[in-house]
């Protein structure tokens, strides 16, 4: 399930041929990025299965992936590479301590990068607040590898 302003949403048809549209395609639009470079995304999650799920995902879809299994990792990345980086794709529950020191880091280097939030739960709040503002998707686990993806190129810029 793919959530936005808390709202669910199931794929259409043509949604799902949109998905299936190569990311390298010179129609799509990527925020800031020039239409010949491969956009990036940062994985964060603490398991290792879904990390290379995603992983996988991703990369057959034409994004180059960057992974970290925390949130202290994740912060390292971003801030090593946040120019490259297209967006991020989050889990709420990283540790040590959560998604909040992390978010609250990443967003605070660049606000413009995409951003992907998923959790098995509902999110708080005050997290979704932050979601709604930055223009954010929620992915509800467990998801479908398509939700996935269509959360990922929709927090992009890509339709």
């Amino acid at each position: 399930m793919l959530e936005k302003g808390g709202q669910a949403s199931v794929p259409s048809m043509s949604d799902m041929e949109k998905v299936a549209k190569s990311p390298g395609d010179p129609s799509r639009r990527r925020r800031g990025r020039p239409s010949d470079d491969t956009p990036t995304v940062l994985v964060v999650d603490d398991e290792p299965h879904l990390l290379r799920l995603l992983s996988s995902t991703f990369e057959k879809s034409g994004y180059r992936v960057l992974a970290a299994r925390d949130g202290p990792g994740a912060v390292a990345e971003f801030e090593r590479k946040h120019a490259t980086i297209d967006a991020v794709f989050l889990d709420v529950g990283i540790p040590p301590a959560g998604i909040g020191c992390a978010l609250e880091r990443m967003l605070a280097i660049r606000r413009d990068v995409g951003l992907v939030l998923m959790s098995g739960d509902d999110l708080h709040e005050g997290l979704r607040a932050t979601l709604d503002a930055h223009g954010g998707h929620f992915v509800r686990k467990p998801f479908a590898r398509a939700n996935a993806l269509r959360a990922l190129r929709l927090a992009m810029g890509e339709r």
